[in-house]
């Protein structure tokens, strides 16, 4: 009797099948695979320029606060005509020629606390400004409308910087007048446009009086 032949392995047709199904069930998982990495790319620079953001404010914020002190504040309240403050009153608000109103604020206060405006070796004049989508910190007392002793301290290949705002008002405390301010700053990624960041802060400059 005649052995009957089996077949072993698979037809051409179940090859190309198999190869066919193959080929769709990888293409799914190299899709996958690249949405998934868009959307992390995308919850990255969204936080990157949150986190960026609230760090400038914070930053601005820590700052300002401290106009006016005076490491000389005991004497002053005691006879404030025989030791006046020098750092009272030294908050301005102004802006560089290019740039909206309200976008550069320059203050002063006793970084040593010695009681006096140094000229020499300690800087006691700070400032902050909007130049050129850039959040700028002052150098070396320079004004407002300077074009150099300013720097950047955004990382401006990551975030650009669309507003900065500086207001200042009045405010009657138990009869004593304080300076409250309110910062505003509106920020945008670099890498992902379509991202922006709007922050407000408002807080009272005690020793600015």
């Amino acid at each position: 009797m005649l052995a009957s032949n089996r077949q072993k392995g698979l037809t051409l047709v179940e090859l190309l099948i198999s190869m066919a199904l193959g080929m769709v069930a990888i293409s799914g998982l190299v899709s996958f695979i690249g949405y998934g990495l868009g959307v992390n790319a995308t919850v990255i620079n969204k936080s990157q320029l949150s986190e960026e953001t609230e760090t400038i404010m914070d930053f601005i914020a820590s700052e300002v606060m401290r106009a006016g002190y005076s490491g000389n504040t005991i004497a002053t309240v005691q006879d404030p005509t025989a030791n006046p403050s020098l750092f009272n009153n030294s908050i301005v608000v102004s802006r560089h020629p290019d740039e909206a109103l309200n976008t550069c604020i320059l203050f002063s206060y006793d970084f040593d606390s010695d009681g006096t405006v140094d000229s020499l070796g300690v800087n006691e004049e700070f400032g902050f400004r909007l130049r050129s989508g850039e959040v700028q910190i002052r150098q070396l007392g320079a004004p407002c409308n300077s074009d150099t002793d300013w720097s950047a301290i955004n990382n401006f290949q990551t975030t650009e910087i669309n507003a900065l705002s500086f207001i200042l008002s009045p405010l009657e405390i138990n009869s004593v007048t304080r300076t409250k301010i309110d910062i505003n700053i509106q920020s945008q990624s670099k890498t992902s446009p379509r991202f922006t960041t709007n922050l407000t802060r408002n807080f009272i400059v005690r020793n600015y009086d």
